[in-house]
Order: C-alpha cells, then sequence, then structure tokens
C-alpha cells in the first residue's frame, strides 16, 4: 500500500505540473512572439521484488515508484505572420531572436516585434530598450535621421529610410550549448547557464507584420485534459489505499 499512496502522490505533482505549463501556454495563446512550453515525464527507478515476504511469479519481477517531471524546454517552431500594417512590427521567420539592452546594461532576447524609433532614431522595443542594431559607415548612431514613418527594413533585415538613406542591419541571435533559454518575463529571455552561447543568425524579416504566438489550441485543451484525468486516477490510487487500510484496521 506504501507504494500506491508514493505513485500516486508523484503522479498527481508531475500531473499538476503539467497542468501549471499548459496553463501559462493558454494565458499566452495571443501574446505575440510567445514560444510554448513543452514537458517531459519519466519513470522513477523500478525496485526488485525479490524480497523476503514478497510472493512473485517471475524471477525479475519488479514495480515502479512514479513519476517525475524530467524537462522543461521552449517549442521554437515559427508562429503564424500577423499583418499589421504598422512600420514598426517587424516579424521574423525562420530561428533567431532580437538582442535587448535595457538602461541598466542588462541583455535579454526577444521574439516580439513590437518596436519604436527614439528621438536619436534609434530602434527601440515597446519599453524603451535598445535593439541591437550594426549601423553602416557614417551614421550617427545618435542622430540617425530614422523615424517610424520614414523607417523601411528590407526582408534581410537592413534599415534605411524612405529616401534612400541606409541606416542600420537588425542583428538576431540563437543559442547554441548544453541548455536553453528561461524566461525574464514580459516575453523576454535570457541563457539559463554559461554553457549556453549566443550566435547571430540570418533570417527573413517582414516589416508590418508580427509573429504569433505558436500555441496550438486544440493541442494544449487536448493535453489539459489528458493531464486532468492521470491526475484523477492518482487520486483514485490514494482513496483505494485509504480504503485498504480502514479494512486492515477493522479486522478483529
Amino acid at each position: 500500500m506504501f507504494y500506491i499512496l508514493n505513485n500516486s502522490k508523484s503522479g498527481m505533482i508531475a500531473q499538476q505540473q503539467k497542468l501549471d505549463i499548459i496553463s501559462n501556454n493558454m494565458v499566452n495563446i495571443n501574446t505575440h512572439g510567445y514560444k510554448k512550453i513543452d514537458s517531459s515525464f519519466s519513470s522513477l527507478f523500478h525496485k526488485d521484488l525479490n524480497i523476503k515476504g514478497v510472493p512473485v511469479t517471475e524471477l525479475n519481477s519488479s514495480i515502479g515508484n512514479g513519476v517525475k517531471l524530467t524537462g522543461i524546454g521552449r517549442n521554437k517552431s515559427q508562429g503564424s505572420l500577423q499583418p499589421t500594417g504598422i512600420n514598426t512590427d517587424i516579424a521574423i521567420d525562420g530561428n533567431g531572436f532580437f538582442k535587448i539592452t535595457d538602461g541598466n546594461g542588462q541583455v535579454s532576447y526577444t521574439r516580439s516585434g513590437a518596436m519604436n524609433v527614439d528621438t536619436f532614431g534609434r530602434i527601440t522595443d515597446k519599453n524603451g530598450n535598445l535593439v541591437e542594431v550594426s549601423y553602416f559607415d557614417g551614421v550617427d548612431s545618435m542622430n540617425t535621421g530614422l523615424s517610424a514613418k520614414n523607417m523601411i527594413v528590407d526582408k534581410n533585415g537592413l534599415v534605411s529610410t524612405s529616401d534612400g538613406k541606409w541606416i542600420c542591419k537588425i542583428n538576431l541571435y540563437d543559442a547554441v550549448g548544453n541548455g536553453d533559454l528561461i524566461s525574464k518575463g514580459e516575453n523576454s529571455f535570457v541563457p539559463s547557464g554559461e554553457n549556453v552561447i549566443m550566435f547571430q543568425v540570418q533570417s527573413d524579416f517582414y516589416q508590418g507584420h508580427l509573429e504569433m504566438s505558436n500555441v496550438d489550441v486544440a493541442q494544449e485543451m487536448t493535453e489539459m485534459i489528458l493531464a486532468q484525468r492521470a491526475y484523477q486516477m492518482a487520486t483514485k490510487g490514494i482513496n483505494t489505499a485509504d480504503e485498504m487500510w480502514s479494512m486492515l484496521n477493522n479486522i478483529r
């Protein structure tokens, strides 16, 4: 009965964690550039039953010890591109993240392309943090001549003004190494550790578009129903063990 309790407990914990992850994905369905969280689970070690007092029918019989959450990662599949008609909206079609630096010099990465242009003609995110770009020779980064109205971004991320002045190239980065990106909040991410290296990549840019989240509502609903059913089954295991204990206690 202790095995029933332990297995049921681990199952309830694991399924609750899965439900939390699914809920987070569902909440961010309409968050631009959001990448869904995938989870993986595995069985805990098995214990051999060839011990004194335990009847077995096979020499190598064993019993499981439950399940646990073993992995959480970002699903980096492409989200659909939604036209907005706004000059400063820039969608990425392919791999990579915009590199953002805030006023304190802290760096983060995002797929959200809802941009602005500040009074110096620099590209920023919606919070006024600088988006990393490489300026062309002769361009004064404190007076670029760029504005939200005259900005043109081509498919390669090259930025110019409507009168033909080339300003900069928008840089994209992706993660490589033994790790992943972790959420910093507000749809931004940072490397999970020193083993994750960010390197520049090239993808296509679409001005006047925003990337939608890659959350599949139907799939998340299906996963939620399965997790709820699994949680209910785990609770029944505890109820069964409780009934068995009651029967034993009533034996006279």
